[in-house]
């Protein structure tokens, strides 16, 4: 599976995906792009799934049209541990990743819309 990490979601968290493949937006250089552009350059470059921490991309974006699953970790904080944990739980579900789907992980919970 093709995963990109959002820009602000740390890039160490990588490490956590050694069995997919893993970019980063500034891996790529595109840390300046917002929501909807990143989206579809996300899309056309073939990724299957955007990790993000920013809760609010699902209600400034739309996935109508794109072949992506956007998963928003809801972590208590942005740190490595924290978000290494709310990672793990993606994980646990990745072989239910669908496209055009938005992923809201938090607490002991994944919510697909």
């Amino acid at each position: 599976m093709k995963i990109l990490l959002d820009h602000c979601v740390k890039k160490q968290l990588a490490e956590q995906f050694v069995a997919h493949e893993i970019f980063t937006t500034f891996s790529l250089g595109w840390q300046s792009l917002v929501n909807g552009q990143l989206l579809r350059k996300a899309d056309g470059e073939g990724f299957d799934v955007l990790i993000t921490v920013d809760k609010n991309m699902p209600y400034q974006s739309s996935l109508k049209g794109l072949n992506l699953c956007v998963v928003v970790l809801d972590t208590p904080s942005n740190s490595l541990q924290d978000l290494i944990i709310f990672a793990k739980r993606f994980l646990e579900q990745v072989d239910r990743v669908t496209p055009g789907e938005f992923w809201w992980i938090r607490d002991e919970k994944v919510d697909r819309f």
